[in-house]
């Protein structure tokens, strides 16, 4: 009887203990991606732009040098569109779980200051 009290009880631990062991929500990756390609617009001069605040799309992949290679920019203003895809064009990053070949997507906000 105590013995398989015991196995129980050291069941119930095996089975219990697993399922609250990963509580913390692993980070995306692909912030730390967004967060250096966002990076390269720090203190540029934004002045070009028609509205204060200007949301792009940019479509990309890392080549096997772990530069963006950039394909696709979309967004309300042509100009800043053409602009950020100058900027990050062929930019070396430093993300560390790229994928070779892989399609990137994000977001980016520029602000005119």
């Amino acid at each position: 009887m105590k013995r398989s009290f015991i196995l129980l009880l050291a069941l119930c631990f095996a089975f219990v203990f697993p399922l609250h062991a990963n509580t913390v929500k692993p980070r995306n990756s692909t912030d730390q991606l967004r967060k250096e390609v966002a990076a390269f617009f720090k203190s540029k001069d934004l002045t070009f732009l028609d509205k204060k605040v200007e949301m792009v799309s940019v479509s990309f992949l890392i080549n096997a040098k772990n530069e963006l290679v950039i394909f696709n920019v979309s967004g309300n203003d042509a100009d800043a569109c053409d602009y950020v895809k100058e900027v990050l064009n062929f930019q070396k990053v430093n993300y560390s779980s790229a994928k070779p070949l892989a399609k990137y997507e994000v977001d980016i906000r520029l602000v005119k200051e």
